[in-house]
């Protein structure tokens, strides 16, 4: 996993917990795939793309938006690696 770029393992990490979030959203709400797209501002297809956490269809940019659009706070904090000593931040 070394040699994955760091563009790649946020889009991963973020795509993670966009679907988890709006998988629970469209089931508690019993949403449609064009549901939760047209709640979303994209395409249906995207909103499938999203589930099936394809995350190299995505910008980080555009995933920011849509985590921000289902109430998610987006953060990126750059910090050393464990144990290679000075600050964290």
């Amino acid at each position: 996993m070394a040699d994955v770029s760091a563009d790649q393992r946020l889009r991963g990490e973020l795509i993670e917990k966009i679907a988890t979030v709006l998988d629970a959203r469209m089931q508690r709400e019993q949403l449609t795939l064009r549901q939760a797209a047209e709640m979303l501002g994209v395409s249906h297809p995207r909103i499938a793309d999203l589930l099936a956490r394809r995350a190299e269809r995505f910008s980080l940019d555009r995933l920011a938006v849509l985590a921000e659009s289902l109430g998610l706070t987006v953060r990126i904090r750059a910090t050393r690696p464990y144990g290679t000593g000075g600050d964290s931040d």
